[in-house]
């Protein structure tokens, strides 16, 4: 959720923001596995196969 969203929400105690494990990792970050799935029938097209090389691209680095 954007936090500029429900930055009232914070203020006002409806929501509590929660720490979790993954923010105690020294660099702040914890790898997630990623799965890309089409069927074969129908594979992605022009903008479906830009995205998958571009996450391809952004989860290498």
């Amino acid at each position: 959720m954007p936090e500029h969203l429900v930055e009232d929400d914070f203020r006002t105690g409806r929501l509590l923001r929660k720490r979790s494990e993954v923010e105690n990792l020294p660099d702040g970050w914890m790898p997630i596995p990623l799965s890309i799935a089409y069927k074969r029938a129908r594979p992605p097209g022009p903008a479906g196969k830009w995205m998958i090389e571009n996450l391809r691209f952004e989860c290498k680095t």
